[in-house]
């Protein structure tokens, strides 16, 4: 999600608005690695290029805050996924369960991934929220003895 996003979907992402594309992928090319960002729903762009797409060795989940969009996103990160591949979930709220990587991340598969919730990140304040703590969590595919 980039840039000029409506009031409707910014309510149903539990977003703020997001920077623009042009910036995010500036400050990206700063650490040299290939990278390709794509505007949009994941939910109608993922079916558009996932079969062009190549394995990833980094994935970072951070579009859309609905538990929709972060399985969504979830269950196409999985087929971009090689055998050292770390997924990373922004949005980690230990607290709720109506929105945020919670529900998603607690329901992966631990026989066939490893997940690591990492400590505290930030706390958010906000009045409808009062305090939102935000966590990461770290995702990788276990490796069978």
């Amino acid at each position: 999600m980039f840039e000029n996003l409506s009031s409707e979907i910014l309510d149903k992402e539990f977003s703020k608005q997001p920077p623009y594309m042009e910036v995010v992928r500036a400050e990206l090319s700063k650490i040299g690695a290939k990278i390709a960002l794509y505007k949009g729903d994941t939910k109608k762009i993922f079916p558009e290029i996932i079969s062009s797409l190549p394995k990833m060795d980094f994935i970072f989940i951070d579009g859309g805050h609905s538990l929709e969009t972060i399985q969504n996103d979830w269950n196409y990160a999985k087929r971009l996924m090689h055998s050292g591949t770390v997924v990373v979930f922004d949005d980690y709220w230990p607290e709720r369960v109506d929105a945020g990587a919670k529900p998603t991340v607690d329901s992966i598969d631990r026989s066939i991934y490893d997940v690591k919730i990492l400590p505290e990140f930030d706390i958010f304040i906000k009045p409808y929220f009062k305090s939102l703590i935000i966590k990461f969590a770290l995702v990788q595919k276990r490796h069978h003895e």
